[in-house]
């Protein structure tokens, strides 16, 4: 986990992240890995959550976010793992930063979750600042997320708690409806 710490000195820390943001928290599953197959540098973009929207109606209020790319099964493949190229050049699917914006304004987030190792394409940041801004936490390296359903999970979310901590090793159940 990235705590809110993790890029902002006044966010949440793993100690002080309220537990009604760890526990019994909705999910809403965002699933873009025809995207991510397609095009491994895909940037989820606003259009997707309207677009899960219209089809699952409003995101739950303080819900976990998690964003379906397949890429975990890529996990015990380093160089497929972190999108690298024969150029060394990394690949992996993200987050826009719009996205996170118009999240993060206008949504009311516990967490977001990827199985991507970041919610930002590499060598950026502005989505883990986004999110850290609004004490909203971030679990990368998510196992594999295909029996979690779009609507009507919850998850337990127990990062150890170390006080001052700007991340911390993290156990993510999901309860299946």
């Amino acid at each position: 986990m990235d705590t809110p710490r993790h890029f902002n000195k006044h966010g949440w820390s793993a100690s002080e992240i309220p537990l009604d943001r760890l526990l019994m928290v909705p999910i809403a599953l965002i699933d873009v890995q025809q995207e991510a197959a397609r095009n491994a540098s895909y940037l989820m973009p606003v259009a997707e959550v309207l677009r899960w929207e219209a089809q699952n109606g409003p995101l739950p209020s303080n819900c976990l976010l998690l964003i379906r790319s397949g890429w975990s099964k890529y996990y015990n493949n380093r160089n497929a793992f972190y999108g690298v190229d024969q150029y060394g050049i990394r690949h992996i699917p993200a987050i826009e930063p719009a996205t996170v914006e118009f999240l993060t304004r206008q949504r009311s987030l516990a967490g977001v979750g990827i199985e991507t190792a970041s919610v930002d394409f590499y060598g950026a940041t502005r989505s883990h600042h986004l999110l850290a801004a609004a004490n909203v936490y971030i679990l990368e390296n998510l196992a594999d997320l295909s029996l979690v359903p779009a609507v009507g999970a919850h998850a337990i979310v127990m990062p150890m708690k170390i006080d001052g901590a700007g991340g911390a090793p993290t156990r993510v159940v999901a309860l299946l409806p």
